[in-house]
């Protein structure tokens, strides 16, 4: 593969995945709704119990505060999932600049071609499995194999 400067490559890989991968961490704000809602049912549990009552039946406490538990839980593994998914994408193109370089810049010595080969292989592959997660679109598919 020819590639004058690894700007170029880096660049394509940002502009195919970055879009998709801040859409992936929409969940961050669907968190903050089920923490507020979660707040809001304790808060009235606690307004309850301390006597301030309104007329009928109170509500169900427990069963309200649980859901928004539950609730809560999972909008928490899915931004987990996302920020994990984001770091490693981020890591595997940086990764890129560093294996792209013939000389091992700790040693000093010349690398050896599938070495290189192998890691590039790596790194696109975490790649490509991102995109497979992320359900990129064609245009973004492209990029990612134009690179």
């Amino acid at each position: 593969m020819h590639a004058p400067d690894i700007f170029h490559l880096q660049r394509e890989l940002w502009r195919a995945m970055e879009p998709a991968l801040a859409r992936s961490l929409a969940p961050q704000r669907a968190l903050l709704v089920a923490e507020k809602t979660l707040h809001s049912w304790q808060d009235r549990h606690a307004k309850h119990l301390a006597g301030e009552r309104g007329p009928g039946r109170p509500p169900q406490f427990e069963r309200h505060i649980g859901e928004r538990t539950a609730e809560l839980e999972v909008r928490r593994a899915a931004l987990d999932d996302a920020t994990e998914r984001q770091a490693k994408a981020h890591e595997a193109i940086r990764s890129v600049s560093q294996v792209y370089h013939p000389v091992d810049l700790a040693t000093g010595a010349i690398r050896e071609a599938p070495a290189l080969a192998a890691f590039l292989v790596t790194a696109f592959a975490t790649l490509q499995t991102t995109a497979d997660a992320l359900y990129l679109d064609d245009q973004q598919r492209a990029r990612l194999l134009k690179a």
